[in-house]
């Protein structure tokens, strides 16, 4: 692309590939505040431009595909801003069917994009607005939210996210974040681009300017992926359908590409998806790497983690690592808010296990424990748990508030898993068969709770709990998950076992290492074979186990590891078989029978979804400097966040 200059006022040019777009309506639009669908807001000033039609005050974009805003328009400071370029002739002739789009960000306090570079309207900016926006938008004039504070903390989020993807001066797409920790898929951007320019650049003057290269992208490129969807009308909304169905059509979208791509390097081979990956590095170069082995979204959109950070020869499942380890905190972009992590300072973390954010996202609990040790205690021949902590970290103080071990509550020794409840309290499961119920504000024991007896043939006499989730509302029960059986417990919120509690869920003589409970009180958990889901009655529902990775029923390779429920209440699985799956709330599998492919020696661990709909999971990699915390852009619905939030304000497992 052409290379531009920056300058007041907001300007630049159209194009479609590297040839400038003359005549196209250029509008200027912001993301609308009233509800999820909504239209767009125009903002240009009919009077100032002289041009409108029935989208809205337009600008004609003139010789070399140029554009000039300046005194035409106004837009309420905080609201997110965007360009929609529509039609015109990008050389051989006018085309009804380009659509192009360009996300500009928040309106500044001034009412007016002052100073802006210049901007490259074309197919990879489009494709980083269809992806980053893709939680909000239904097609390219109906890009809107909620007006609640964290669906425009969400929105705001995802617009900036467009910036990690596309350089916005030059219409490039990028091969590495503006934060500098991150790689970007430049060539499947540059593939996706492509596959929209085959269309902007085709054009059919014995049909009165009708364009004969979108056919057979808007027959793939539909409403829901489907032959039976709805097929778009222009470009832009094209894009927007493959961001929300990457999975469907990749290997047929492919083969759309021309023999003269205008953007380059392209992929070499059809993709299982296409899924936008971003990949960031560790904050520990060279013989470090993270691991986290949970990760957690706060109201800001920050997402925390931690790991035990060891030299790679210490890396084994035998025990703790490093004398102190850190907790990791990265703002919605992927970059790390500090190089080093942060210490919970007096207090020290051996192997952190989970982390979780409270309501108010001032505080995170973490577990400190060996979870190797912990998931084989009581198995022939495993040493004992090592003991354990609860630690409270003050985000704001950058400290340790608490550290509760087995000082002050005797049989806390292998605390693996911590989830907060309508009341800000803690519960937490060790793997040594107890259940915890903390005060939230001096961490003193509440409850305490043995894990009950339930007949599991070889299991031992108790459930040795993994996992807690909790269901949303003051009266919300906990759900605590076994790893050696197929069996999960409910209590109240005063610690009573349910009525019939433990209930089997048949995860085929395995437990869940993890639990996610939805806005129905419904309970998600991975299993070897497939993904279980519980009613809030502790049945198995409705055909539960849901198969998502076929029947590999000889290999324990395939046992889900992570689980987060979206703002659809989609449930997403992170497998070692190196893929994310996503199931809709009857179990059937979006994500295709593959699920979405992680870069090879890539195995997916935790997974958590935050309010702009981007969906972050670690990886066990086992390998110096390779990157260990990835996001999927815009793949899933927006969520409100943190989880501690939605069960307090019954919102949990939905979009803010």
């Amino acid at each position: 692309m052409p290379q531009s200059a920056g300058g007041s006022g907001l300007h630049g040019s159209v194009y479609g590939g590297q040839q400038p777009i003359q005549g196209a309506h250029l509008y200027l639009l912001a993301a609308g505040t009233n509800g999820y669908g909504g239209a767009s807001v125009s903002l240009l000033n009919a009077t100032s431009t002289g041009y409108s039609d029935s989208i809205g005050a337009y600008v004609p974009t003139g010789a070399g595909g140029s554009f000039s805003l300046s005194g035409d328009y106004s837009c309420t400071p905080g609201t997110q801003v965007y360009l929609y370029a529509l039609g015109g002739n990008p050389g051989a002739g006018t085309n009804l069917a380009i659509g192009l789009m360009a996300a500009l960000g928040s309106c500044p306090a001034s009412g007016t994009l002052t100073n802006t570079p210049k901007i490259a309207v074309n197919e990879a900016s489009t494709i980083a607005a269809a992806y980053a926006l893709a939680g909000y938008a239904t097609d390219a004039l109906h890009v809107s939210s909620s007006g609640t504070a964290l669906a425009q903390t969400g929105i705001a989020n995802a617009f900036a996210n467009a910036t990690n993807l596309v350089d916005l001066a030059s219409g490039d797409p990028l091969a590495t974040t503006p934060g500098g920790n991150g790689t970007v898929p430049q060539s499947e951007i540059d593939t996706l681009a492509d596959i929209l320019a085959s269309c902007v650049n085709s054009v059919d003057s014995s049909t009165g300017g009708a364009s004969i290269g979108c056919s057979a992208l808007f027959a793939l490129a539909t409403s829901d992926g489907t032959a039976t969807g709805t097929q778009p009308v222009e470009t832009a909304t094209a894009a927007i359908n493959i961001a929300h169905h990457p999975g469907q059509n990749a290997s047929r979208l492919f083969g759309l590409l021309g023999s003269s791509a205008p953007f380059q390097p392209v992929l070499g081979t059809a993709p299982n998806d296409f899924t936008i990956l971003l990949a960031f590095n560790s904050a520990y170069p060279g013989t470090y790497e993270l691991q986290p082995d949970s990760l957690a979204v706060d109201g800001s959109g920050n997402i925390w983690a931690v790991s035990p950070v060891c030299p790679q020869s210490a890396l084994s499942q035998s025990g703790a690592c490093g004398a102190s380890t850190p907790i990791f905190e990265f703002n919605p972009l992927g970059v790390p808010a500090s190089a080093t992590g942060f210490l919970p300072t007096p207090y020290t973390l051996s192997t952190p296990v989970s982390i979780a954010v409270d309501a108010t996202s001032s505080n995170v609990w973490i577990t400190d424990s060996n979870p190797y040790v912990s998931e084989d205690y009581g198995s022939v021949g495993a040493p004992a748990p090592i003991p354990g902590a609860v630690v409270k970290f003050g985000i704001a103080q950058s400290s340790g508030l608490l550290r509760i071990d087995s000082t002050s509550i005797p049989n806390l020794t292998g605390p693996t898993d911590a989830v907060l409840d309508a009341s800000g309290n803690v519960w937490v499961a060790d793997s040594t068969t107890f259940l915890f119920h903390l005060n939230g504000s001096t961490g003193s024991l509440m409850t305490e709770v043995i894990g009950a007896d339930n007949g599991c043939p070889g299991c031992g006499p108790a459930e040795w709990y993994y996992s807690v989730a909790m269901e949303p509302g003051v009266n919300g029960n906990v759900w605590a998950t076994s790893y050696r059986n197929g069996y999960i417990s409910a209590y109240s919120p005063a610690g009573v076992q349910q009525t019939g509690s433990p209930y089997f869920v048949g995860i085929s003589g395995y437990g869940s290492l993890s639990a996610a409970v939805d806005a129905g009180g419904n309970v998600w958990l991975p299993g070897f074979f497939g993904m279980e889901k519980a009613t809030p009655s502790g049945a198995p529902a409705a055909g539960s186990p849901f198969d998502i990775i076929g029947d590999r029923r000889t290999t324990t390779s395939t046992q889900g590891e992570g689980t987060a429920i979206d703002g659809d209440g989609n449930a997403w699985l992170t497998a070692p078989v190196g893929a994310l799956f996503e199931l809709n709330h009857q179990g059937t599998l979006l994500t295709g029978p593959n699920g979405y492919v992680s870069p090879a020696n890539i195995y997916p661990d935790s997974v958590a979804v935050d309010g702009s709909g981007n969906v972050w999971y670690n990886a066990q990699t086992y390998s110096t400097g390779t990157p260990a915390l990835y996001e999927l852009v815009g793949a899933a619905a927006p969520v409100v966040t943190p989880i501690a939030y939605g069960v307090q304000t019954n919102q949990l497992g939905t979009r803010p």
